[in-house]
């Protein structure tokens, strides 16, 4: 089972200096939750390279955002899914 965590949590990372330990916690704690569980995790809303590389530190294996791949309509994914590289679809 796949969890997601929400662009909510993602879009705090390197907003607020002040909050950024905080935040770190929290990402870092929902990582932990779903690695305990055995749960794949996919966060949403990576826009940036920051973001992406926080992520990563803090442990997060996947990312889905616009910045990857545009959104497509799900009676696509289908064709996307046999003329796209593995490397750019959706899912990283």
């Amino acid at each position: 089972m796949r969890v997601k965590m929400g662009r909510a949590f993602v879009d705090r990372l390197g907003i607020d200096p002040h909050h950024a330990a905080l935040v770190a916690a929290v990402v870092g704690t929902i990582v932990a939750i779903a690695n305990d569980r055995g749960r794949d995790l996919t966060d949403e809303g990576v826009e940036d390279q920051y973001r992406l590389a926080s992520l990563r530190k803090l442990g997060c294996p996947r990312s889905q955002a616009f910045d990857h791949a545009p959104t497509i309509p799900a009676t696509d994914t289908d064709h996307h899914r046999r003329v796209t590289p593995l490397a750019s679809r959706v899912i990283c």
